[in-house]
């Protein structure tokens, strides 16, 4: 596991390479949700006097004026501002757009008027959502009357589905409790509604529930029914419906354009832009024009229909009790077709929604009877499927069961691991069920559909439909497969990612340290997080294989492969930086005691001369323990680093004067014994020195003073540390003395 080891960095670099990994998981979004934020600023920028558009969202927001104008055409008032566009300028009209917003009682949660004006994407687009999310999203959700109570949308949803699919599981509601609920869940309930009228389609979030686009066609359909043919559409691409939509909201809903088909038919829609679109239809919903008077006469004459199908249904169900399951069958086709053949003139009505003390006294009944209605259509195709023929009850039974797992809601939680845990119940329970998936697949293939007369025991059209259930099942449950282990990595590459910004950090003592590498062990090793990574991607590869499209998938595989490669280069780099700080620690410890024992005792003992080869151990020791000090105090946190450079410089201090002496009174002892010789020479008769050849001459003792710049001069061509910071001019004066 070694890699090569990396300087630490100061705090500044650290978190910048922390950030830059965090956000680089989410750019695939961030780009979706300029496009989008773009589209729909300009959509507003229009309204404006005078009317203007932006080109780069990160930059033109960063200019203030842009800002003050979306929020004029939003919240309707006009807001002080400065005229200009210089650096002041600027930052004084953001300044005012967000005092404006905190005046609205909106959190603006690490949003600083410096990372607008430098156009920090992500903080860029978090301040533009919250203006959507607040401005137009939640004040659309909260024009949303409560006029239908939580089981109409429900029984809405089955009526609209197959004539032989399970209702959907009761779920407990009461009418004024349905919007107290966030924006998002509103508008996600409103939608619903929208698509409960025609046909199954299920949306279940703002995410993968579009893809196909029948969701946006649905919408469409509700609003204008002429404009849309809903069962064409079932049988086209999931780009040709999504391009369909989007031009018919353009061109006869004048509904925006904010997003392309390719923003949407991707593995992971980005959440927001759906939401910011959707909220679009709704806009236009709320703007639809109804005059009371014919609204209360289509509430009559819808009543009045509504009661007619359900005297039918009463008869249908009494002349079939003792039927076979064929005929009871083929007598719930004809009537649930007829009954989706007219519906489609009372969707307008059905579809309306008002605050429940708005709602006149035939609109409560025309509620109650759709409730009435929709609920006996579901009991009947429960009842009928709990009698169909064996093995096929069974079966039939375990694919609504796990029809409802699939299309439960996905976690909804920021949190990857939160979101993570919730899904592996899901996974728990999927693989539970889908053990006997082939078995059951096996005898549906293989039931004899006629019994000992030759008479056909089920409809033909109704073994086709379990067979299509069983083959979306599985193609589902590789998405969900899919999802899941993509959601894993994202959540381990998470908690990575906070785990470096722990490790990754300016250090404190060496016990500290000592902690931040126990912890990497346990977590790493120990716990195997990137062996968990590892495994968690190889298994996505292994499901984005089984997909017969995979062009979506490629770019956000690679895009995930790139960042848990990163990850892992931060995890090692991370391991070496903590392993050389603990050995700096040991040799500064070990040294730096050392040598305070030896200076003591050397300056108690007063050698006249140290032994070469003793100073130069005790020199090795004293650049080790430099070394690793210097080291340590650039790696530590200034608490410590402030500590170990104040013990440093002592110590240093006192080994410079212990040289400096050493050095002094070595080059006394030598100059005595040269002038003893000089004196035992010229008493046998020897020339002078002022004779002698000039090779041979003694320096005089002013003459010391070269001998020592020279003495420090080697010194430092030798490297010694200790030496590079002494004042020669100091000891020069020492020697004078």
């Amino acid at each position: 596991m070694a890699s090569p080891e990396i300087p630490p960095a100061n705090e500044e670099e650290l978190s910048t390479d922390i950030d830059d990994l965090h956000y680089s998981l989410q750019a695939e979004q961030e780009n979706t949700q300029k496009k989008t934020f773009t589209s729909w600023v300009n959509s507003q920028l229009e309204k404006h006097s005078p009317s203007s558009a932006i080109s780069d969202l990160y930059a033109d927001v960063g200019k203030g004026h842009v800002l003050l104008d979306l929020l004029e055409v939003l919240s309707g008032q006009q807001l002080p501002r400065e005229k200009g566009c210089n650096p002041f300028q600027c930052r004084s009209n953001i300044e005012n757009a967000l005092i404006f917003l905190k005046n609205r009682s909106i959190k603006l949660i690490n949003i600083h008027v410096a990372d607008i004006i430098e156009g920090n994407p992500s903080i860029v687009l978090g301040l533009i959502w919250t203006v959507i999310l607040h401005f137009h999203i939640e004040e659309l959700a909260s024009t949303l009357g409560c006029g239908y109570s939580r089981s109409t949308l429900d029984s809405a949803s089955a009526v609209g589905s197959s004539p032989t699919a399970s209702p959907p599981a009761k779920r407990s509601g009461k009418v004024k409790e349905r919007w107290k609920m966030s924006a998002k869940k509103a508008l996600l309930l409103w939608a619903k509604e929208q698509c409960a009228m025609h046909g199954s389609i299920s949306i279940a979030d703002f995410k993968s529930s579009w893809r196909n686009g029948l969701a946006f066609l649905a919408i469409v359909h509700a609003m204008r029914p002429d404009l849309v043919d809903m069962e064409k559409a079932k049988g086209r691409s999931n780009k040709e419906n999504l391009k369909d939509a989007f031009q018919i909201a353009e061109k006869e809903l004048n509904i925006p354009r904010l997003l392309e088909p390719e923003d949407v038919d991707v593995i992971s829609p980005d959440e927001k832009s759906i939401m910011t679109y959707v909220a679009q239809f709704l806009q236009h919903f709320k703007s639809l024009p109804v005059a009371e008077e014919e609204m209360q006469g289509k509430v009559k004459e819808t009543l009045s229909w509504l009661n007619m199908q359900e005297e039918k249904l009463a008869e249908l169900l009494t002349e079939t009790k003792s039927a076979p399951f064929y005929e009871k069958f083929q007598e719930m086709l004809s009537f649930t077709e007829t009954f989706h053949e007219e519906k489609k003139a009372f969707l307008p009505v059905l579809a309306s929604k008002r605050k429940e003390e708005e709602l006149s006294e035939d609109s409560l009944r025309m509620q109650e009877a759709w409730d009435r209605l929709t609920s006996q259509m579901n009991e009947w195709k429960a009842q009928l499927d709990q009698s169909l023929p064996q093995p096929l009850d069974s079966i039939e039974s375990w694919l609504q069961e796990i029809e409802q797992q699939l299309a439960g809601d996905l976690p909804e939680s920021q949190d990857h691991c939160k979101a993570i845990a919730a899904l592996e119940d899901k996974m728990r329970s999927l693989q539970s069920l889908m053990g006997c998936f082939k078995e059951r697949s096996e005898t549906l293939q293989s039931f004899p559909n006629r019994d000992e007369m030759g008479t056909l025991l089920v409809p033909p059209q109704k073994l086709e439909e379990m067979k299509r259930r069983f083959s979306n099942i599985q193609l589902t449950d590789v998405n969900v497969l899919l999802e899941y282990h993509h959601m894993l990595c994202a959540a381990i590459l998470e908690e990575l990612t906070s785990k470096l910004n722990i490790w990754h950090i300016k250090y404190g003592t060496k016990e500290s340290v000592e902690s931040l590498l126990s912890d990497w062990n346990g977590f790493i090793e120990e716990k195997g997080f990137l062996t968990q990574l590892e495994t968690a991607f190889r298994v996505c590869e292994e499901k984005k294989n089984q997909i017969i499209n995979t062009s979506n998938f490629a770019k956000l595989f690679k895009m995930v492969e790139l960042k848990i490669s990163t990850c892992k280069e931060y995890i090692y780099n991370v391991n070496a930086t903590l392993q050389k700080i603990l050995s700096s620690w040991a040799i500064y410890m070990e040294n730096i005691c050392l040598l305070k024992a030896w200076l003591e005792e050397t300056r108690k003992a007063h050698p006249k001369k140290i032994p070469t080869e003793t100073l130069a151990a005790w020199n090795s020791r004293h650049g080790s323990l430099n070394e690793a000090g210097n080291f340590l105090i650039e790696a530590s946190n200034e608490e410590v680093g402030s500590a170990l450079s104040g013990e440093l410089k002592k110590l240093n201090g006192k080994w410079a004067k212990l040289i400096k002496k050493t050095q002094f009174e070595m080059r006394l002892l030598r100059k005595q014994e040269e002038q003893m010789k000089l004196e035992a020479g010229s008493n046998r008769g020897v020339d002078s020195p002022a004779q002698a050849a000039p090779g041979q001459l003694v320096q005089p003792v002013g003459a010391s003073e070269e001998s020592l710049k020279m003495t420090l001069e080697n010194a430092e061509v030798k490297n010694l540390p200790y030496l590079k910071h002494l004042s020669t001019f100091g000891l020069l004066e020492m020697f004078r003395a």
